[in-house]
């Protein structure tokens, strides 16, 4: 039997009623992608109404104890991608229609990027270059 999931704002909350078997959630809630950062943000603030088993101090522990090289694997992987998509979501939309403009975001998203995972000691560069 399946109860289904409902979500409604009671100012200033958002509260949200789902059901999930433990072993799923608990699972989730140690899966590191690149939606992690929110993912994880919802599983240590969660307000239980009834929890005698402690699950939920579970889930907040197995979303606290990732390690490191799991976060940063997927930031190094984000970092190839988001910025690609973002930018090419601008140009197809026409919000981006003057090149050397264009050109010139880039150019600052990158050495932002750049400058920003250097300072966290994260290195997202590959040797390895894929070739299609």
């Amino acid at each position: 039997m399946s109860v289904p999931s409902s979500e409604l704002i009671y100012h200033p909350f958002k509260l949200e009623i789902s059901t999930m078997q433990k072993s799923e959630w608990l699972k989730k809630a140690s899966l590191v992608d690149d939606s992690w950062a929110i993912k994880v943000g919802s599983i240590l603030h969660i307000t239980s109404l009834f929890d005698p088993h402690h699950i939920f101090d579970q889930g907040k522990e197995m979303a606290l104890s990732v390690s490191d090289e799991a976060i940063k694997k997927v930031v190094e992987e984000f970092m190839v991608w988001e910025p690609y998509e973002t930018m090419g979501k601008k140009v197809i939309n026409g919000e981006l229609s003057d090149n050397e403009e264009l050109y010139r975001l880039c150019e600052n998203l990158w050495t932002g990027l750049n400058e920003l995972l250097e300072d966290l000691g994260i290195d997202y560069r590959s040797n390895n270059v894929l070739k299609l």
